[in-house]
């Protein structure tokens, strides 16, 4: 019977906090008529990149229209405005 020995290492290794992408947003942050990205990936749901246009927004949900992709109920956190992107 042999007996084996085993050591733990303990590694210094710092890691940075990851900001979730779900972040917290409400409907004051979109406008009907805005124009949006859909930046969800679901697959069932629209095409990641998908552009529209808020129809209607409710306390967690905004009714987006994507065109030719349909209308949907989206989050808040899967949708980004295109009046906050920095180009």
């Amino acid at each position: 019977m042999s007996h084996t020995t085993y050591h733990q290492y303990k590694l210094d290794i710092k890691v940075p906090l990851k900001e979730s992408f779900k972040t917290k947003r409400s409907k004051l942050d979109l406008n009907k008529g805005e124009k949006v990205y859909y930046i969800g990936k679901h697959l069932n749901g629209p095409k990641f990149g998908s552009l529209g246009t808020v129809k209607n927004t409710l306390s967690n949900l905004a009714i987006i229209d994507l065109g030719a992709n349909g209308t949907w109920k989206i989050p808040y956190f899967y949708l980004q405005s295109l009046n906050n992107l920095k180009l």
